[in-house]
């Protein structure tokens, strides 16, 4: 389908049978547009929805490219694709599609964008399938009249990326089966000094990551060999059991006092048998109960004395008394 052609260094307009212009499928070369001046337009058109016309110009300077085509009532739906690569193709629909559509109308700009200066501009224009009044889907009616470059004169050339524009209502597509040839590109300086210091930073990360395993390895391996007799010793001791707790109650001894010996004491003391001096001999002043103040007074006797008792005294076997 593409074709070599010589370089176009200034504002060319290819008409729809020009040699640089390749068709695929079925086409209509010889249709034709009277105006209403009288003039007259041929164009070509196909309605095979595998059809495709494609244009192929080498190292062609920055610029405009142009599409030229009829607008139609219905069924109108193209995709074009200028400059296109494999691997960012920039495809666009276009919709012929105008409900202002006379048949009187000439052919009108249908796609326009920028190009950039380049080895070689490619453009593929393509049919698709659109939807009629009655729900189905058939081929579209493609046109094409001519196509534009035009290079402004003094232009220089532009590295700066292009824009798709569109004269018509447009939306992003996908491509369609074409046939293309792909752009050279100049080949582009290496960045050795980029590609060397890469190489220089991966390998210092790398021993460093190694140096810090190692470290890792070595230091816990110190640890399991320094550290083993602490971590035995450190196992505390079982619980041990609690003291008994003497729960018997010893007897409670008072303290001692010391013992009045005067014989002024207010009470008797008393004395046990081991208190006792040797060779005391019991008294009356021994017992307690037989203590004897020294001042007593004698009280009066009753003149009538009661009679005294005489006889055994009789013990209460019964209480014990």
């Amino acid at each position: 389908m593409t074709a070599n052609f010589p370089t176009i260094n200034q504002s060319t307009t290819l008409y729809h049978n020009d040699s640089r212009i390749v068709y695929k499928g079925n086409w209509n070369h010889n249709e034709v547009f009277i105006g209403v001046n009288g003039e007259t337009i041929t164009y070509s058109s196909t309605t095979d929805i595998e059809a495709n016309v494609g244009m192929n110009a080498y190292k062609a300077p920055a610029g405009v490219f142009s599409y030229y085509g009829f607008k139609l009532p219905e069924r109108g739906r193209y995709s074009i694709c200028v400059d296109c690569s494999f691997v960012a193709p920039h495809v666009v629909t276009i919709n012929a599609q105008d409900p202002n559509y006379s048949p009187s109308d000439p052919p009108v700009v249908m796609h326009t964008t920028p190009i950039q200066a380049s080895d070689q501009h490619i453009m593929i224009l393509s049919n698709l399938q659109d939807m009629a009044p009655d729900g189905t889907f058939p081929p579209s009616r493609l046109t094409i009249s001519k196509v534009e470059l035009v290079f402004p004169s003094g232009i220089t050339v532009s590295s700066t990326t292009s824009s798709s524009l569109s004269s018509s209502s447009t939306t992003q597509g996908t491509p369609t089966t074409t046939t293309t040839s792909s752009a050279s590109t100049p080949a582009k300086q290496v960045p050795v000094g980029a590609i060397v210091g890469g190489v220089l930073g991966s390998l210092i990360l790398l021993a460093l990551i190694i140096g810090f395993i190692y470290y890792k390895l070595i230091r816990g391996k110190n640890q399991r060999i320094v550290h083993r007799p602490a971590l035995i010793g450190t196992v505390p001791a079982p619980p041990r059991a609690p003291a008994p707790i003497n729960y018997l109650i010893t007897p409670f001894a008072p303290p001692k006092m010391p013992s009045p010996l005067a014989e002024d004491a207010p009470y008797p003391y008393m004395r046990s048998k081991s208190s006792r001096r040797p060779g005391h001999q019991r008294s009356e002043s021994d017992d307690p109960f037989a203590y004897q103040p020294r001042n007593v007074t004698t009280l009066p006797r009753s003149k009538a004395a009661l009679p005294a008792h005489s006889g055994p005294l009789r013990i209460n076997t019964k209480t014990g008394r």
